[in-house]
């Protein structure tokens, strides 16, 4: 049932949330867990909206309470590896960092059974935005220590049409599936270019 979090939160044998539900549940269940004495780990996106990012900082604090990313592309071999590095000094004094992630998900995407009610793909019908930033930036901005002595100060994004869900679609969605009925307006690809402090 949809409360079903909040009866798991009266537990008093809980210390740690993992949420891993659709995007739109994500700040008002992690700042529940946050509430209710718990430390949440949350996937991405933390929260989808600027004030409820700044809510869920205000509730950690207030509360004593750690909410974290649990941004996976940070605890790979290969980016613990580079992270190692880089404090280490290998690579001198970095003053630039190039990520990305690419993912084709449309078979996901237009799958009946893979995202309940379609959440997933419903996203790109009314957002614009870099969905999985975090998994290029996260190591990164490690390896540059923002937000560890560094900070973002500026963020540009350009994005290309959205083309790719519809030309999927056409050739491969039955015209019966509801997802006929959908405007995608997320572009195809986002970029970012983020100035830090530094």
């Amino acid at each position: 049932s949809a409360d079903a979090y909040q009866r798991m939160l009266r537990r008093d044998d809980i210390d740690l949330v993992y949420i891993a539900t659709p995007w739109e549940f994500h700040h008002e269940q992690g700042r529940a867990a946050l509430l209710a004495g718990k430390h949440a780990l949350v996937e991405l996106p933390v929260a989808t909206e600027l004030d409820e990012l700044w809510d869920l900082v205000d509730t950690s604090e207030r509360t004593r309470r750690h909410l974290i990313l649990s941004e996976n592309c940070n605890y790979g071999r290969n980016e613990l590896a580079m992270l190692k590095m880089a404090h280490d000094g290998l690579f001198g004094e970095i003053t630039n960092g190039h990520g990305g992630y690419l993912h084709d998900l449309r078979a996901l995407l237009f799958s009946d059974t893979y995202y309940t009610d379609s959440w997933r793909r419903l996203w790109h019908t009314r957002s614009t935005a870099s969905f999985y930033a975090m998994h290029g930036l996260g190591p990164i901005a490690a390896a540059m220590d923002i937000n560890r002595g560094d900070r973002m100060t500026v963020l540009r994004a350009t994005a290309t049409e959205p083309k790719g869900l519809a030309d999927y679609r056409e050739r491969f969605v039955p015209r019966s599936h509801p997802s006929w009925k959908e405007t995608y307006v997320n572009g195809d690809l986002v970029t970012c270019l983020i100035d830090t402090a530094r």
